[in-house]
């Protein structure tokens, strides 16, 4: 997360790139990102702490946690981290942390789960993961729950 409003900070010095939204409107908007990118990301902790195991990976939950926003998507704690980083690059006016470097980190996440992480959970949990898989969204959920 570090990397990306470093790099977007850089970015938009180095290449004189122009703010996002006049006056307070990008903080404005940046704020209610951030508050919601942040209370998403501490629910799925939550979630996780009352689950035997962790969201670390070393200690992973033994069953699957589908409940409160996992029953929407697949990976609500990255969507959290998502709108935090795209709402802290509204506060800071920053184009190329909103345009580029967020964008980046969203498809290198994704890469990696669909490489990494998924294959893994379809190998520790089997059909159930396959089946949640098939109905819960990766990142954006559908409109009705999964």
């Amino acid at each position: 997360m570090g990397a990306v409003l470093v790099a977007g900070r850089v970015s938009d010095r180095a290449l004189s790139l122009p703010g996002l939204l006049p006056g307070h409107l990008g903080v404005s908007v940046g704020v209610l990102l951030v508050i919601a990118g942040t209370a998403l990301w501490a629910w799925c902790l939550v979630l996780f702490l009352k689950a035997p195991g962790t969201p670390v990976p070393v200690n992973p939950p033994r069953e699957l946690v589908v409940a409160g926003p996992y029953g929407w998507v697949r990976n609500p704690m990255l969507t959290g981290v998502f709108a935090t980083l795209f709402g802290l690059g509204f506060i800071l006016d920053s184009v190329s942390i909103v345009l580029v470097w967020t964008p980046l980190f969203v498809l290198g996440s994704a890469v990696e789960l669909k490489l990494v992480e998924e294959p893994e959970l379809e190998r520790r949990l089997g059909i159930v993961y396959v089946e949640y898989r098939r109905r819960v969204p990766m990142f954006v959920p559908r409109g009705r729950r999964g």
